[in-house]
């Protein structure tokens, strides 16, 4: 899928010295629970990254990576459609109902099916408000969609 891909890392700075101890801890318990790869920055290190010395250090991920979300979310759609799926484009979730990993989109403001599988919104283990704002207006797929 065309969505402009990069793998390019990420720096998340601290702008204070007060940030500092704060994203330190967070640097360790990245590296130790989710990326090995995650490294503390120190104010000299970010010379390396950085052409400034505004902050005071900073978090690098070097495996983060960036994508086009408009062209992603556009490919996405042109495969479901391709696949047999209706679509419908500003179409508020209004109810949510609790599944036993999180929460489910339970109703749109116009609910109509038309597709030939109709397709389901994603489970959200993020609080219920979190849930409808990630979903309002689409109804991403509950599956992965083969493009």
């Amino acid at each position: 899928m065309a969505c402009d891909f990069r793998r390019g890392g990420k720096l998340k700075l601290a702008s204070k010295p007060s940030h500092v101890g704060k994203l330190q801890a967070m640097a360790e318990e990245i590296r130790r629970e989710v990326d090995p790869s995650a490294e503390w920055l120190t104010r000299e290190d970010l010379r390396n990254e950085v052409v400034s010395d505004a902050s005071h250090g900073g978090i690098l991920y070097p495996k983060s990576a960036m994508m086009h979300m408009g062209r992603y979310a556009n490919g996405v759609a042109q495969a479901a459609h391709r696949h047999g799926a209706a679509i419908w484009e500003r179409n508020a979730v209004t109810a949510r109902e609790r599944v036993p990993n999180g929460w489910r989109a339970a109703r749109w403001a116009t609910w109509r099916w038309g597709a030939r599988t109709p397709i389901r919104s994603t489970v959200s283990r993020g609080p219920p408000s979190r849930c409808i704002q990630e979903t309002r207006g689409s109804c991403p797929s509950s599956a992965p969609i083969a493009a």
